[in-house]
């Protein structure tokens, strides 16, 4: 039978996440958690730069170049 961390240790590997060095549950949640916590945040940048991007692109449509630039040079900030 499995321990309590090794269950963890085994559902984290499954859904592509990585246990370091955890040697207590607690390790292994503090790990989990900060691989949650930095995945949404490259979600929310990828978002607000596709965002970005589409709101230049409408605006470059409609003939606004100079406003699309400093948008798209916002995001490069």
């Amino acid at each position: 039978m499995m321990s309590d961390k090794e269950t963890l240790a085994q559902w984290m590997m499954q859904r592509g996440y990585a246990t370091g060095h955890g040697d207590t549950i607690e390790d292994l949640l503090v790990e989990l958690d900060m691989q949650i916590v930095e995945s949404w945040a490259k979600v929310l940048v990828n978002s607000v730069q596709d965002e970005r991007e589409q709101c230049a692109k409408l605006l470059e449509n409609e003939g606004w170049f100079m406003a699309a630039r400093i948008i798209k040079l916002r995001g490069k900030q």
